[in-house]
């Protein structure tokens, strides 16, 4: 009998290739962001100015503003309200009102209304949130508080503020135009005192 054919094997199926991952294209960084322009929500060119003025009574009106040291303090005082305050940015004017002494029944003088008007020069390399911050003490400080505060400052000197009769609200303005503010309410303004400017009255703290 013939001998059968060998079964040939079976042919193996050729692998397919892995096919390449697709190459990533790289990812662009990101383009920063451009610097916001300093205008009225990131500050100005030239800084801003915030005034606003108080009314105390002292003892002795004339003498309490013709002292450099009394300015000094009244500057160090305030900023002692606000972590945003430097001392060196305020200034603070002097200005007697009561120009009759009165005295008590036992010939002691009683006290004298005297208006501090201060002004804060927030540079331009500050925010606006640091104006707004500011503004905002200003808007919310007590009499009690205020005048807690200038007696601290006052205390290496001979005067001690008895009063604070009245805060007015603060004008912000840049220093292009800056306003003096309004003079607050005084009670004994209409008692028949009269306005009297001290001879020396302006003090201004050193920058």
């Amino acid at each position: 009998a013939p001998t059968p054919a060998p079964t040939p094997a079976p042919t193996p199926e050729a692998t397919p290739a892995p096919t390449p991952a697709p190459s990533l294209a790289p990812t662009p960084a990101p383009t920063p962001a451009p610097s916001p322009p300093r205008g009225p929500e990131n500050g100005t060119e030239t800084g801003m100015v915030i005034k606003f003025s108080t009314t105390i009574k002292v003892n002795d009106a004339a003498e309490f503003c013709e002292s450099e040291a009394v300015s000094d303090a009244a500057a160090q005082g305030f900023a002692g309200l606000s972590e945003d305050l430097d001392p060196s940015w305020i200034s603070v004017e002097c200005e007697a009102i009561s120009s009759l002494r009165r005295l008590s029944q036992d010939g002691r003088r009683l006290e004298e209304a005297v208006q501090l008007s201060y002004i804060i020069s927030v540079p331009p390399s500050a925010s606006i949130v640091v104006v707004q911050n500011i503004e905002a003490v200003i808007s919310g400080a007590k009499a009690e508080e205020l005048k807690t505060v200038l007696n601290d400052a006052l205390s290496a000197t001979e005067f001690k503020i008895m009063e604070v009769t009245s805060i007015s609200d603060p004008v912000v303005m840049t220093n292009a135009e800056s306003p003096t503010p309004a003079p607050p309410t005084d009670d004994d303004k209409g008692n028949g005192e009269q306005k009297a400017t001290t001879d020396s009255h302006t003090k201004e703290h050193a920058a």
